[in-house]
């Protein structure tokens, strides 16, 4: 499941660090995009060797510049390797605590991919986010 609210999409477009990441190496079945050309913004599943049509044609010389990418939960939490092996839950959750220090910014999150976005751009990035921008933690 993926979250298609405007904040989540909002915080994804702002993720510069993983949609270069996503850019060079995270085309494939299974990814998500917002093709920024078309207003409203709606999420579009990009398909990589598929059967069938594909939207969009990513031949097309500009076409990282005009889509950001998006992510599920468990795509995100893939960015931080295996997770349930190197530690918990409640560890990752306690640590991006720690560095925040303040339970109020959990409360600026609205659903799990949210929730998950701030933990792997506080953990791979050392980046919170303000409500309208990713900052670099103190």
């Amino acid at each position: 499941m993926i979250d298609r609210t405007a904040k989540f999409l909002f915080m994804c477009e702002k993720s510069i660090e993983l949609q270069e990441l996503t850019k060079n190496d995270g085309k494939g079945i299974g990814s998500w995009f917002v093709d920024k050309r078309i207003e409203p913004y709606s999420v579009e599943l990009y398909c990589n060797n598929c059967h069938g049509q594909c939207y969009p044609d990513d031949t097309d010389d500009n076409f990282d510049d005009n889509v950001f990418w998006v992510w599920t939960q468990q795509q995100l939490q893939g960015f931080l390797g295996n997770y349930k092996k190197h530690f918990s839950l409640s560890m990752v959750l306690w640590e991006v605590f720690r560095v925040e220090n303040s339970e109020k910014y959990f409360n600026r999150f609205e659903s799990m991919c949210q929730l998950w976005l701030a933990i792997v751009m506080s953990q791979k990035f050392n980046k919170h986010w303000l409500g309208h921008e990713w900052v670099i933690s103190k």
